[in-house]
Protein backbone atom coordinates (compact mmCIF):
# COMPACT_ATOMS: atom_id res chain seq x y z
CA UNK A 1 0.00 0.00 0.00
CA UNK A 2 3.19 2.41 0.68
CA UNK A 3 3.78 1.94 -3.03
CA UNK A 4 -0.21 3.12 -3.79
CA UNK A 5 0.83 6.22 -1.92
CA UNK A 6 4.40 7.60 -2.16
CA UNK A 7 5.28 10.78 -0.44
CA UNK A 8 2.01 11.12 0.73
CA UNK A 9 0.76 11.46 4.40
CA UNK A 10 -2.42 10.98 6.35
CA UNK A 11 -3.53 13.73 7.86
CA UNK A 12 -2.78 16.14 3.92
CA UNK A 13 -2.83 19.19 6.36
CA UNK A 14 0.77 21.12 5.64
CA UNK A 15 0.17 22.18 9.01
CA UNK A 16 1.38 25.98 10.17
CA UNK A 17 2.32 24.73 13.42
CA UNK A 18 5.07 22.25 14.33
CA UNK A 19 4.75 18.68 14.43
CA UNK A 20 5.74 18.32 18.13
CA UNK A 21 3.62 16.98 20.77
CA UNK A 22 1.27 20.04 22.49
CA UNK A 23 1.05 20.81 18.82
CA UNK A 24 -0.46 17.40 17.55
CA UNK A 25 -1.87 16.50 20.57
CA UNK A 26 -4.49 19.44 20.66
CA UNK A 27 -4.91 19.05 16.50
CA UNK A 28 -5.48 15.46 17.34
CA UNK A 29 -8.45 16.54 19.82
CA UNK A 30 -9.86 18.60 17.50
CA UNK A 31 -9.65 16.17 14.66
CA UNK A 32 -12.43 14.18 16.13
CA UNK A 33 -15.60 13.29 14.08
CA UNK A 34 -14.65 15.88 11.45
CA UNK A 35 -12.67 16.37 8.13
CA UNK A 36 -9.07 17.22 7.75
CA UNK A 37 -9.83 20.37 6.16
CA UNK A 38 -12.20 21.91 9.04
CA UNK A 39 -9.19 20.42 11.65
CA UNK A 40 -6.57 22.72 9.30
CA UNK A 41 -8.86 25.89 10.44
CA UNK A 42 -9.72 24.77 13.72
CA UNK A 43 -5.79 23.99 14.55
CA UNK A 44 -4.68 27.47 12.69
CA UNK A 45 -7.17 29.78 14.46
CA UNK A 46 -6.30 28.21 17.34
CA UNK A 47 -2.73 28.56 17.65
CA UNK A 48 -2.62 31.77 15.88
CA UNK A 49 -4.36 33.04 19.12
CA UNK A 50 -2.54 30.55 21.82
CA UNK A 51 0.51 28.76 20.89
CA UNK A 52 1.21 27.26 23.90
CA UNK A 53 0.38 25.37 27.10
CA UNK A 54 -0.04 27.61 29.81
CA UNK A 55 -1.50 29.86 26.79
CA UNK A 56 -4.29 27.86 26.46
CA UNK A 57 -4.43 26.86 29.89
CA UNK A 58 -5.30 30.71 31.41
CA UNK A 59 -7.38 31.13 27.97
CA UNK A 60 -11.40 31.22 28.45
CA UNK A 61 -13.26 28.25 27.42
CA UNK A 62 -16.04 30.14 25.61
CA UNK A 63 -13.02 32.00 23.37
CA UNK A 64 -11.62 28.89 22.54
CA UNK A 65 -15.01 27.23 21.81
CA UNK A 66 -15.42 30.50 18.79
CA UNK A 67 -12.07 29.60 17.73
CA UNK A 68 -12.21 25.98 16.90
CA UNK A 69 -16.09 26.15 15.78
CA UNK A 70 -14.93 24.56 12.34
CA UNK A 71 -14.39 21.30 13.85
CA UNK A 72 -17.54 20.86 15.32
CA UNK A 73 -18.40 20.01 18.48
CA UNK A 74 -17.17 23.30 20.19
CA UNK A 75 -18.13 23.68 23.75
CA UNK A 76 -16.97 20.14 24.38
CA UNK A 77 -14.00 20.16 22.56
CA UNK A 78 -13.00 23.61 24.24
CA UNK A 79 -13.74 22.54 27.40
CA UNK A 80 -11.69 19.34 26.96
CA UNK A 81 -8.35 20.95 25.56
CA UNK A 82 -8.18 23.95 28.02
CA UNK A 83 -8.49 21.32 30.82
CA UNK A 84 -6.15 19.12 28.90
CA UNK A 85 -3.48 22.07 28.90
CA UNK A 86 -3.88 22.81 32.52
CA UNK A 87 -3.52 18.90 33.72
CA UNK A 88 -0.47 19.38 31.50
CA UNK A 89 1.14 22.14 33.31
CA UNK A 90 -0.23 21.83 37.14
CA UNK A 91 0.93 17.97 37.25
CA UNK A 92 3.34 17.04 33.85
CA UNK A 93 5.09 20.53 34.30
CA UNK A 94 4.04 21.54 30.90
CA UNK A 95 5.12 18.22 28.74
CA UNK A 96 2.96 15.75 26.63
CA UNK A 97 3.84 12.47 29.08
CA UNK A 98 5.05 9.75 26.51
CA UNK A 99 3.25 6.94 27.68
CA UNK A 100 -0.05 5.45 26.78
CA UNK A 101 -1.54 5.34 30.18
CA UNK A 102 -0.82 8.51 30.80
CA UNK A 103 -1.79 10.35 27.66
CA UNK A 104 -5.44 8.48 27.95
CA UNK A 105 -5.66 9.61 31.16
CA UNK A 106 -6.18 13.09 29.67
CA UNK A 107 -9.60 14.36 28.93
CA UNK A 108 -10.95 13.34 25.24
CA UNK A 109 -7.84 11.06 24.49
CA UNK A 110 -8.48 7.60 23.43
CA UNK A 111 -5.80 5.28 22.22
CA UNK A 112 -5.84 6.58 18.77
CA UNK A 113 -5.17 9.69 19.90
CA UNK A 114 -2.62 8.48 22.25
CA UNK A 115 -0.81 6.57 19.35
CA UNK A 116 -0.75 9.56 16.87
CA UNK A 117 0.82 11.26 19.52
CA UNK A 118 3.56 8.91 20.14
CA UNK A 119 4.02 7.79 16.59
CA UNK A 120 3.38 11.16 14.76
CA UNK A 121 5.01 13.30 17.39
CA UNK A 122 7.61 11.36 19.60
CA UNK A 123 8.66 8.83 16.94
CA UNK A 124 7.46 6.18 18.80
CA UNK A 125 6.58 3.53 16.71
CA UNK A 126 2.54 2.98 17.38
CA UNK A 127 -0.75 1.98 15.55
CA UNK A 128 -3.29 4.96 15.31
CA UNK A 129 -6.50 3.07 14.54
CA UNK A 130 -9.44 5.12 13.61
CA UNK A 131 -12.44 4.18 11.60
CA UNK A 132 -10.42 3.98 8.09
CA UNK A 133 -7.92 1.42 9.97
CA UNK A 134 -10.36 -0.01 11.83
CA UNK A 135 -12.84 -0.71 8.39
CA UNK A 136 -10.10 -1.25 5.94
CA UNK A 137 -7.96 -3.96 7.66
CA UNK A 138 -10.84 -5.90 8.42
CA UNK A 139 -12.49 -5.67 5.47
CA UNK A 140 -9.38 -6.85 3.85
CA UNK A 141 -9.19 -9.65 6.20
CA UNK A 142 -5.62 -8.68 7.95
CA UNK A 143 -7.68 -8.88 10.83
CA UNK A 144 -11.12 -10.26 12.18
CA UNK A 145 -11.82 -7.88 15.12
CA UNK A 146 -15.00 -6.23 16.76
CA UNK A 147 -13.45 -2.75 17.89
CA UNK A 148 -10.54 -0.41 17.16
CA UNK A 149 -8.62 -1.63 20.36
CA UNK A 150 -9.02 -5.33 19.49
CA UNK A 151 -7.85 -4.31 15.78
CA UNK A 152 -4.45 -2.16 17.07
CA UNK A 153 -3.27 -5.60 18.92
CA UNK A 154 -4.00 -7.94 15.86
CA UNK A 155 -2.27 -5.38 13.75
CA UNK A 156 0.79 -5.31 16.05
CA UNK A 157 0.99 -9.22 16.03
CA UNK A 158 1.27 -9.29 12.37
CA UNK A 159 3.42 -6.33 11.34
CA UNK A 160 7.06 -5.20 12.28
CA UNK A 161 7.43 -2.43 14.54
CA UNK A 162 9.40 -0.23 11.99
CA UNK A 163 5.78 -0.33 10.54
CA UNK A 164 3.54 0.42 12.75
CA UNK A 165 3.62 3.79 12.42
CA UNK A 166 2.71 3.40 8.10
CA UNK A 167 -0.09 1.75 8.63
CA UNK A 168 -2.26 4.72 9.82
CA UNK A 169 -0.70 7.14 7.43
CA UNK A 170 -1.54 4.47 4.33
CA UNK A 171 -4.80 2.95 5.17
CA UNK A 172 -6.35 6.56 6.08
CA UNK A 173 -4.93 7.97 2.63
CA UNK A 174 -6.90 4.34 0.89
CA UNK A 175 -10.19 5.43 3.00
CA UNK A 176 -10.28 8.55 1.73
CA UNK A 177 -9.16 8.05 -1.88
CA UNK A 178 -10.15 4.65 -2.93
CA UNK A 179 -11.46 2.19 -0.11
CA UNK A 180 -14.42 4.70 0.46
CA UNK A 181 -17.01 3.75 3.25
CA UNK A 182 -19.96 3.69 1.61
CA UNK A 183 -18.76 2.48 -1.97
CA UNK A 184 -14.90 1.16 -2.53
CA UNK A 185 -13.56 1.68 -6.01
CA UNK A 186 -12.48 -1.59 -5.99
CA UNK A 187 -11.76 -1.06 -9.93
CA UNK A 188 -8.82 1.08 -9.33
CA UNK A 189 -7.57 -0.46 -6.18
CA UNK A 190 -3.86 -1.23 -5.88
CA UNK A 191 -3.97 -3.91 -3.44
CA UNK A 192 -7.17 -5.82 -4.56
CA UNK A 193 -5.75 -8.61 -5.41
CA UNK A 194 -5.12 -9.01 -1.50
CA UNK A 195 -8.33 -8.14 -0.26
CA UNK A 196 -10.94 -10.25 0.91
CA UNK A 197 -13.96 -8.28 0.30
CA UNK A 198 -12.47 -8.02 -3.25
CA UNK A 199 -12.07 -11.69 -3.43
CA UNK A 200 -15.25 -12.73 -1.80
CA UNK A 201 -17.73 -9.59 -2.96
CA UNK A 202 -16.51 -8.42 -6.10
CA UNK A 203 -15.40 -11.23 -8.01
CA UNK A 204 -19.04 -12.96 -7.05
CA UNK A 205 -20.50 -10.00 -8.85
CA UNK A 206 -19.70 -10.94 -11.89
CA UNK A 207 -21.26 -14.63 -11.66
CA UNK A 208 -24.67 -12.44 -11.47
CA UNK A 209 -27.18 -13.33 -14.33
CA UNK A 210 -28.92 -10.70 -15.87
CA UNK A 211 -32.73 -11.30 -16.18
CA UNK A 212 -34.65 -9.96 -18.94
CA UNK A 213 -37.64 -8.23 -17.57
CA UNK A 214 -39.10 -7.68 -14.29
CA UNK A 215 -41.81 -10.91 -15.01
CA UNK A 216 -38.86 -13.44 -15.34
CA UNK A 217 -37.17 -11.75 -12.33
CA UNK A 218 -40.02 -11.76 -9.97
CA UNK A 219 -40.83 -15.82 -11.47
CA UNK A 220 -37.00 -16.69 -9.67
CA UNK A 221 -37.66 -14.53 -6.91
CA UNK A 222 -40.99 -16.67 -6.17
CA UNK A 223 -39.06 -20.14 -6.63
CA UNK A 224 -36.25 -18.89 -4.92
CA UNK A 225 -38.00 -17.41 -1.63
CA UNK A 226 -40.44 -20.11 -1.54
CA UNK A 227 -37.67 -22.43 -0.07
CA UNK A 228 -37.29 -22.28 3.71
CA UNK A 229 -33.70 -22.41 3.74
CA UNK A 230 -33.51 -19.05 1.76
CA UNK A 231 -31.91 -16.82 3.48
CA UNK A 232 -30.85 -12.84 1.96
CA UNK A 233 -31.71 -9.83 0.74
CA UNK A 234 -33.85 -7.76 -1.51
CA UNK A 235 -32.82 -4.50 -2.29
CA UNK A 236 -34.84 -1.99 -2.90
CA UNK A 237 -35.35 1.88 -3.57
CA UNK A 238 -35.36 4.38 -0.39
CA UNK A 239 -38.97 5.53 -0.73
CA UNK A 240 -40.35 2.01 -0.28
CA UNK A 241 -38.46 1.95 3.49
CA UNK A 242 -42.00 2.71 4.85
CA UNK A 243 -43.82 -0.20 2.91
CA UNK A 244 -41.41 -3.12 3.89
CA UNK A 245 -43.32 -6.04 5.05
CA UNK A 246 -40.58 -7.98 6.65
CA UNK A 247 -39.24 -6.33 9.92
CA UNK A 248 -35.51 -5.34 9.72
CA UNK A 249 -35.03 -2.81 7.03
CA UNK A 250 -31.03 -1.47 7.15
CA UNK A 251 -29.68 1.26 5.09
CA UNK A 252 -28.23 0.04 2.00
CA UNK A 253 -25.00 0.18 1.49
CA UNK A 254 -24.72 3.24 -0.94
CA UNK A 255 -26.82 5.06 1.90
CA UNK A 256 -29.14 7.04 -1.26
CA UNK A 257 -30.00 4.56 -3.26
CA UNK A 258 -32.01 2.11 -1.40
CA UNK A 259 -32.34 0.06 1.46
CA UNK A 260 -31.56 -3.97 2.40
CA UNK A 261 -34.55 -5.76 3.92
CA UNK A 262 -33.74 -8.98 5.41
CA UNK A 263 -35.94 -11.56 4.28
CA UNK A 264 -36.41 -15.30 5.74
CA UNK A 265 -38.30 -17.50 3.00
CA UNK A 266 -41.68 -16.97 2.22
CA UNK A 267 -42.32 -13.79 4.30
CA UNK A 268 -40.49 -11.79 2.01
CA UNK A 269 -42.92 -12.74 -1.21
CA UNK A 270 -44.74 -9.23 -0.60
CA UNK A 271 -41.87 -6.89 -1.33
CA UNK A 272 -41.98 -8.17 -5.23
CA UNK A 273 -44.97 -6.62 -5.90
CA UNK A 274 -43.11 -3.26 -5.49
CA UNK A 275 -42.07 -1.90 -9.06
CA UNK A 276 -38.78 -1.75 -8.74
CA UNK A 277 -37.39 -4.87 -6.79
CA UNK A 278 -33.73 -4.80 -7.32
CA UNK A 279 -31.80 -7.82 -6.58
CA UNK A 280 -31.73 -10.87 -4.34
CA UNK A 281 -28.89 -11.90 -2.48
CA UNK A 282 -27.99 -15.42 -1.33
CA UNK A 283 -25.27 -15.88 1.06
CA UNK A 284 -23.03 -12.68 -0.02
CA UNK A 285 -24.43 -9.85 2.09
CA UNK A 286 -26.18 -7.25 1.22
CA UNK A 287 -22.50 -4.86 0.77
CA UNK A 288 -23.05 -4.31 -3.07
CA UNK A 289 -23.65 -1.09 -5.57
CA UNK A 290 -26.88 -1.87 -7.59
CA UNK A 291 -28.04 0.48 -9.76
CA UNK A 292 -32.01 1.53 -9.92
CA UNK A 293 -34.09 -0.43 -11.62
CA UNK A 294 -31.23 -3.30 -12.44
CA UNK A 295 -32.33 -6.73 -12.07
CA UNK A 296 -30.47 -9.28 -10.66
CA UNK A 297 -30.22 -12.93 -9.32
CA UNK A 298 -27.23 -13.69 -7.73
CA UNK A 299 -26.83 -17.30 -7.72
Amino acid sequence: MGGAYPGRNSEGLNPEWPADPFHVLIATILSQRTRDDNTRKASDNLFHAYDSIDAIADADPEVVAGLIRPAGFPRQKADAIVRCCRILRDEYGGKVPSSTEELVSLPMVGRKTAACVRSYAMGIPSVCVDTHVHRIANLMGLVHTKDPEATERALMEITPEDRWSDINRYMVRHGQVVCLPNHPHCERCAVRDYCDYYRRIVRERRRCRPVSSLGTFRELCFRTLLSEDFHGFLLVPGRYADMMPCAAVVPYADGVAGCAVHARGPSALGILNLPDTVVVYRGLGSRKRIEDRELLLVE
